[in-house]
């Protein structure tokens, strides 16, 4: 017997491939409220002709690397899916695999389209939420997405996300067997290599632990396992990876509504971080690693306190950060004055932080020049009465105890650089005084003459 013909309006499947997203959602809309209208003059409980036409195609479609096909098909199948508890999730999973397997003669990129195909197939799954009352069909997709995870790098990072996405919406009952199925089979890449991906998983399969798991990872003893996967990270390259997010979310809490600031114990682990993984391992190493450093400074930043900034301010990372300011040539130009632009940005709302961060560009007396920018006198310009205070007693500090310069210099030329030191911290300090004498707290005018009286009069290093 010959079926009907489908009365869904076929060109809504040719708009489902539109790069315009807003035409991709008006016609999942129309294609999914015609399918369920038809659907509903179905007299028993088995699918009409148009919802098994469309379920079909839809899945087939997701195969196709055309233009906008894949959101637009993904996005309909999930709210078909949703709309339409006729349909058997069990049958859908075998559609999916029967139809976007590859075969013996596939072709290399119909192997990679059938991939993308599943993997989008199953992220329609997920989200159209019929695993919640559907859990075990969750074993299936689980490994599945685990094996495409192996497969391909281009894949990887995607179905981890899927994995998370199915684990958390399981319940609690079932959520220790699938974490027990993922723990087996997700960590590794084939390989005793961790990936960015297993690191991922482990931590978010210990949901409940996390903020535990990962204060015992960011120590000295265990740090280093982490390294060579967050290296790795940069495969997503620009974005930033999901695994710094399951790094970062547990120990960038605020110690106190009123305050910026994180606690000590999570303080302790994130410069663990820093130290070994961005200072020792990212700001040494290739463009995208520099790249991805200087994301995770614009994400610690705003995080930490004014006494916690200067933690940031490493020896690479300065280097780095003046290098690429310099030179509008250099690749990561562009990025590092995204970074110059939060820090201004931050302390406009902040005295302290203007002064934290002051203090740290001023390890180079002559930032502004070197870095060809005015960061320096913005900063100095916004400083309060309590800012000019601070800056003040780090002029005095610099003076009596001049940082070390690079290090192998001889004796003569460390005693010069020191020198040159002292010079340009009196300058500046006179400097201060001399233009923002209004802003000025009598106590640190009474400081400052204190100090000139006693460098003439009385210091004998002078």
């Amino acid at each position: 017997e010959e079926k009907p013909k489908p009365s869904v309006p076929l060109e809504l499947f040719w708009e489902l491939a539109a790069v315009d997203s807003s035409a991709r959602e008006a016609a999942a809309q129309s294609l999914v409220r015609n399918v369920v209208e038809a659907q509903a003059k179905q007299t028993d409980e088995t699918m009409c002709g148009d919802l098994d036409y469309t379920l079909r195609r839809l899945v087939r479609g997701l195969a196709s690397s055309r233009q906008g096909a894949r959101q637009g098909f993904s996005v309909a199948l999930s709210e078909l899916l949703r709309l339409s508890p006729v349909i058997d999730l069990a049958d859908v999973i075998k559609l999916i695999t029967e139809t976007l397997e590859a075969t013996g003669s596939s072709t290399g990129q119909e192997e990679k389209d059938f991939l993308f195909g599943r993997l989008f197939a199953y992220l329609a799954v997920i989200r159209s939420e019929r695993l919640r009352s559907n859990i075990e069909a969750a074993d299936d997709i689980v490994r599945d997405l685990l094996m495409m995870m192996h497969k391909k790098t281009y894949l990887a990072e995607a179905s981890c996300v899927a994995v998370v996405e199915i684990i958390e919406q399981a319940p609690a009952k079932n959520r220790a067997e699938l974490s027990r199925l993922v723990s087996e089979l997700g960590s590794h890449h084939g390989t005793s290599t961790l990936s960015p991906e297993g690191l991922a998983l482990r931590l978010r399969l210990q949901s409940e632990k996390c903020e535990e798991t990962v204060l015992s990872l960011l120590t000295a003893e265990n740090v280093a396992t982490a390294v060579e996967p967050l290296k790795a990270s940069t495969s997503a390259h620009p974005r930033m990876h999901m695994v710094w997010d399951a790094l970062l979310q547990p120990v960038l809490v605020p110690e106190s509504k009123k305050g910026r600031g994180i606690s000590d114990k999570h303080f302790k682990a994130v410069r663990c971080l820093w130290d070994t993984v961005v200072e020792g391992a990212l700001f040494s190493s290739s463009d995208e690693r520099k790249y991805l450093a200087f994301q995770l400074f614009r994400r610690l930043m705003p995080a930490l306190g004014p006494m916690q900034l200067p933690m940031l301010f490493t020896a690479n990372m300065r280097r780095c950060f003046t290098n690429h300011l310099s030179n509008p040539e250099n690749k990561l130009n562009q990025c590092a004055h995204q970074v110059l632009d939060d820090m201004l940005s931050l302390s406009k709302s902040d005295s302290s932080v203007a002064v934290a961060i002051l203090c740290q560009l001023l390890r180079e007396p002559n930032f502004d020049k070197i870095s060809r920018t005015t960061a320096v006198s913005t900063l100095l310009s916004g400083l309060d009465e309590e800012g000019h205070a601070r800056y003040l007693a780090f002029l005095f500090e610099l003076f009596a105890k001049p940082v070390e310069r690079a290090a192998g210099s001889t004796a003569t030329a460390t005693s010069v650089q020191q020198q040159q030191q002292q010079k340009w911290a009196a300058d500046s300090a006179v400097a201060v005084v001399a233009r923002h004498r209004a802003q000025l707290h009598p106590r640190s005018l009474s400081l400052f003459l204190a100090w000139l009286v006693n460098l003439a009069f009385f210091d004998k290093s002078v």
